[in-house]
């Protein structure tokens, strides 16, 4: 798959749109230098109007966004039933560590994070989709995510915690999952 995107003009013309993954790019070395707001006023230049407009009114968009929990999430939840079935016993979000942990396994120094796709960019997957409006509020928001896990895992692991990240699409496969946690934890 080719690294960026074609978009047809009201013309009937192709046209190269940007780069599918700038994030990354963005995130990255000397690259992260770059301020998004430039590239956002680059963008606007180039295409002379925004990109897309939002289908919901600013309001609404606040209301959902509110709603969004860091806590008792439903992948984090499905987690937990999961360990608890396989008999491992835990503490939760334990603000004593780095990033309070979502599953905190102290006897044994051993940690679950359980990640979003979406909001800390799981590399790869489908569900790491940026939203199509006000980009470079997201991708610096993204950037953000992605650095401060990033230092919460080095952290931990410099703590003496051995650190497992369950990504939200792992959770399409239980059995899988359920291998990769008992033989994490076990060990």
């Amino acid at each position: 798959m080719s690294a960026e995107a074609s978009e047809r003009e009201p013309g009937g013309r192709d046209r190269v749109s940007r780069p599918l993954f700038p994030l990354y790019a963005a995130c990255q070395g000397s690259l992260r230098r770059i301020r998004l707001e430039q590239a956002a006023n680059f963008e606007k230049m180039l295409w002379g109007r925004p990109r897309l407009v939002d289908h919901v009114k600013p309001e609404k968009r606040s209301q959902m966004m509110a709603a969004v929990r860091s806590k008792d999430t439903k992948p984090e939840m499905a987690v937990r039933r999961l360990v608890h079935s396989m008999g491992f016993r835990y503490r939760l979000h334990q603000a004593s560590l780095p990033g309070k942990p979502d599953l905190v396994f102290a006897s044994r120094r051993k940690i679950i994070l359980v990640h979003g796709c979406f909001w800390h960019r799981h590399r790869g997957c489908r569900y790491t989709t940026t939203p199509k409006t006000r980009t470079a509020f997201w991708d610096q928001k993204f950037c953000a995510n992605m650095e401060r896990d990033r230092l919460t895992l080095r952290t931990l692991k410099r703590m003496g915690w051995r650190v497992k990240t369950v990504w939200q699409c792992e959770l399409k496969n239980p059995s899988k999952l359920a291998k990769a946690l008992n033989e994490f934890l076990s060990i």
